[in-house]
């Protein structure tokens, strides 16, 4: 909306207008937000040390903590990898650009209203994020393996937009879920709050370099660098797909643990009371 609303306006007048506008939005928002968001007792311990290493390790240490933080690595580098699909429409294409631009809605914001929904109540069905997370990789993999294989011909538009499509519900839907599966680990909520802090930090790190690494790509190799890009993306959704196994195994391995010491914490309460 703001840059149909300021596309009247030519060059950088333009751009300083909407940067403008936006960073006004943005300030009125902040301050709105200041006097309508609650203020929840006990929310903020002002006593409390601003960051702890040895809680960060302890966050660490707990099982399947890791296994998250890098599967929403995954899961964020697929997301943003859907950005290509545009230029991968244009350049191999050579599709109409209204039809790249209502492709590009659809799949930037269209689909962001139903993959989000859509994959947290599967996960609610199935009680498992981690599981439907591994659902969006599957299909992610699957159009991504269309997207290398499937013929350059400007007549096949049509067919890969629904592709592009395919792919932006994948990585949206997966991305809209992709922390969930750090509550299936059952951290203490101690440290729940280091540890989500730790999955921002490293989940949001492709942000640092992917899209630098990417755009070299086809700078230095046009058209033939995105059959590269989509191979590593198929080669990041097979490690988040890894992960989230791994998660899944050390989840079940620390609910065994749990229950066998129950177990035995009963069976000593047992002997205890039988020889008192």
């Amino acid at each position: 909306v703001v840059s149909c609303f300021f596309a009247a306006i030519s060059g950088s007048a333009g751009v300083q207008a909407m940067l403008i506008f936006l960073g006004v939005v943005i300030a009125v928002l902040g301050v709105v937000s200041f006097f309508i968001i609650p203020d929840f007792k006990g929310e903020i311990n002002k006593d409390a040390k601003l960051f702890s290493l040895a809680e960060a390790v302890q966050a660490f240490k707990h099982p399947g903590v890791i296994w998250a933080c890098v599967a929403y690595f995954c899961v964020y580098a697929v997301y943003q990898g859907a950005t290509y699909t545009t230029p991968y429409l244009t350049q191999c294409f050579n599709a109409d650009g209204n039809l790249v631009n209502v492709i590009g809605l659809i799949r930037t914001y269209g689909i962001g209203l139903l993959a989000g929904p859509i994959v947290g109540f599967i996960a609610t069905k199935i009680k498992s994020p981690s599981k439907a997370i591994i659902g969006g990789f599957v299909l992610a993999i699957a159009v991504l393996i269309g997207f290398i294989f499937y013929p350059h011909d400007p007549n096949a538009a049509i067919i890969v937009s629904v592709m592009v499509v395919l792919f932006g519900f994948a990585t949206y839907g997966a991305f809209s879920i992709g922390s969930s599966p750090l509550s299936e680990v059952k951290i203490p909520m101690q440290i729940f709050g280091t540890a989500a802090g730790l999955l921002s930090v490293i989940g949001f790190l492709p942000d640092v370099f992917i899209h630098t690494w990417y755009g070299s790509m086809i700078d230095a190799q046009g058209t033939a660098a995105f059959n590269g890009i989509f191979g590593i993306e198929i080669g990041l959704a097979v490690v988040g797909i890894f992960c989230l196994v791994m998660l899944l195994r050390s989840i079940k391995k620390h609910r065994n643990d749990i229950i066998e010491e129950e177990v035995e914490s009963e069976i000593e309460a047992d002997v205890q009371a039988q020889e008192a």
